[in-house]
């Protein structure tokens, strides 16, 4: 090759990528100045073109910004606004799951059914477990307890004394006709009220139809709780006074003489102990009793508490009658009580007979709900029926 020639060829000047036309870029597009541009005439051909294209298809779609350019003086930054909805197609409203889900049970109801069924199913099982939970406080049991004692008159075996007790002024239905009846199936012999007959919140108005149809089935008994002294003096002495005219017989401390076929029981009853300072002790009562009927006197006595076994059974009170433990509150299958009365976990005596040194003692579950958690779980309102039995 002549020495012209490749020195031609060494001077040939190289050949500039091709630069994007004017007719590429967008409508309103500043060509000398765009970014698009300018990056293009650096770059090789194939990715200008690429670059070309990408420019084209961004300007495209809606709600996006031309390359470089704000759309709004108010509008955010380029880089907030970078479109990210797929080309040719528009921005699509958000729908939350519930509004997919309500869609999906309108278009599809058979199917949606199905798929929720057991959701649907646990839920109508809660409420069934809820609703019976809470019915359960106002449906009345009754129970029987045979106590058995040697020192028992037989003339007395088979006595039957029927126990209310914490009834917290509960109605159960108007004039607690209810109540009376389930009592009235129990044929009782004597009726005994054992405390919290009402409380702070009773309408003791409530109180003379239950009373007088008591008095109206046997012989009633009473002895005062722990609530009845929480009243005030004037509500207590109303409560008082409706007990007396019903013909209720209140045993503040006292005793009396039951006969029957020339042989005797005392029936004897204390106040609770949040009753006056001053009152009568239990122990002064029993050596009352002693010094009166004897010391082999047979005693049934009606009292509140119901921690007080060894007491009783120390005194040689052979059975005695009393509540205050509402049963526990929550009783659990294999376990029992749940709740003590000061909200101690698990307490004893709480719920049927209990036996030491030749006293027998029976705790009612009672009828109303704990003032400190009023509510009964496994633990339905009780009527107790105390079957006396001599021992042979």
């Amino acid at each position: 090759m002549p020495p012209n020639s490749r020195a031609a060829i060494r001077r040939r000047p190289k050949k500039q990528p091709a630069a994007i036309s004017a007719a590429a870029m967008p409508p309103g597009s500043d060509s000398a100045h765009s970014p698009a541009v300018q990056a293009a005439s650096h770059m090789p051909r194939s990715r200008a073109a690429f670059f070309s294209a990408a420019s084209r298809n961004a300007a495209s779609s809606p709600g996006c910004p031309e390359p470089g350019r704000a759309t709004d003086a108010n509008a955010p930054s380029a880089r907030e606004n970078t479109c990210k909805t797929p080309r040719n197609s528009a921005a699509r409203p958000h729908i939350s799951v519930s509004e997919q889900s309500a869609k999906y049970a309108v278009n599809h109801p058979a199917a949606y059914r199905i798929a929720n069924a057991p959701v649907c199913e646990s839920l109508r099982i809660s409420r069934l477990r809820s609703g019976a939970a809470w019915l359960e406080n106002f449906t009345l049991s009754s129970s029987t307890v045979e106590v058995r004692s040697a020192a028992l008159p037989a003339a007395f075996s088979g006595l039957r004394v029927v126990q209310i007790s914490d009834l917290h002024g509960r109605r159960f239905d108007a004039g607690s006709r209810y109540l009376l009846a389930l009592v009235r199936l129990q044929s009782p012999d004597i009726i005994a009220l054992t405390g919290d007959l009402a409380d702070e919140f009773t309408d003791v108005s409530m109180l003379p139809p239950l009373l007088e149809g008591l008095t109206a089935l046997a012989p009633t008994f009473y002895v005062t709780g722990n609530h009845e002294w929480v009243l005030s003096r004037e509500k207590r002495q109303a409560l008082f006074d409706l007990l007396d005219v019903a013909g209720v017989i209140r045993l503040p401390n006292e005793c009396r003489l039951l006969e029957k076929g020339g042989a005797s029981i005392v029936l004897a009853g204390v106040d609770d102990p949040n009753g006056p300072y001053d009152q009568k002790r239990p122990a002064q009562l029993v050596r009352e009793i002693r010094q009166q009927y004897g010391k082999d006197a047979y005693i049934l006595m009606l009292s509140h508490r119901n921690d007080e076994l060894p007491l009783w059974a120390h005194m040689g009170v052979q059975t005695v009658l009393c509540g205050h433990g509402h049963g526990g509150i929550v009783r659990l299958p294999g376990i029992g009580a749940v709740f003590g009365t000061h909200m101690d976990l698990f307490p004893d005596y709480t719920a049927g007979l209990y036996e030491k040194d030749g006293t027998a003692m029976v705790v009612s579950r009672g009828l109303g709900g704990s003032r400190k958690l009023p509510l009964r779980i496994g633990n339905r309102p009780e009527v107790v029926t105390v079957v006396l039995q001599t021992e042979n």
